[in-house]
């Protein structure tokens, strides 16, 4: 029996990552939303996993997704961001705690602020929405000290006050005990103190 639902769950991961596959040669807004919401709606792993290959390639202006999105409106971008975005669920946490995962590379990525791609702000935010709503509460404590420092060591390199103050906000969301607030403190404290590294100065002819 338990392997009967194994192999039933191998399928059905099989056949959501096929479809994901497929949307990104979907030219249609329409055609692309429609599947998207189908997708969406299944709660497995697998949609975060099929979802990324759309928003990876958002970090970089030049690239097909990006040039995809730019031909639509401020509208539809929007209802599809938001759509696409709601693949980042509790259920992701493990995905999302592997620093190694393409879902961990992509929200350190996003949140340590460095990423200056056209809608990397709106990125940014969707993805601290989402962290705020239930995510964030769902993650194990180190990998909850670990996103929280980065958050906010990434406001260095927000330079919008509006972004600045979403971003503020998010924060105020997250709800840390106290043992990892201290580490929190200690890992930010230990960067501020990091000697920056000095360029050599060049030998003047004769010394």
């Amino acid at each position: 029996m338990c392997v009967a639902l194994a192999d039933i769950y191998r399928h059905r991961r099989s056949v959501i990552g096929s479809l994901f596959s497929h949307i990104s040669a979907i030219p249609s807004f329409a055609t692309r939303l429609a599947l998207l919401q189908t997708l969406i709606s299944v709660h497995d792993v697998s949609v975060l996993r099929g979802a990324l290959p759309l928003l990876t390639p958002l970090l970089d202006d030049k690239s097909d997704e990006s040039q995809w999105l730019a031909t639509q409106s401020t509208f539809e971008q929007e209802a599809y961001l938001q759509l696409v975005f709601r693949a980042f669920t509790a259920q992701s946490v493990a995905l999302l705690s592997d620093k190694e995962s393409d879902a961990g590379s992509f929200v350190r990525k996003l949140l340590n602020g460095n990423v200056q791609s056209l809608v990397a702000p709106r990125l940014r935010e969707l993805l601290l929405e989402r962290l705020a709503s239930d995510v964030f509460g769902a993650l194990p404590s180190e990998a909850k000290v670990a996103y929280f420092g980065l958050i906010v060591q990434g406001l260095q390199n927000v330079e919008d006050s509006t972004q600045s103050t979403a971003v503020k906000s998010a924060l105020k969301r997250f709800e840390l005990d106290v043992t990892s607030l201290i580490l929190v403190i200690d890992d930010l404290s230990k960067s501020l103190h990091e000697p920056i590294a000095q360029p050599k100065k060049q030998k003047q002819d004769g010394r």
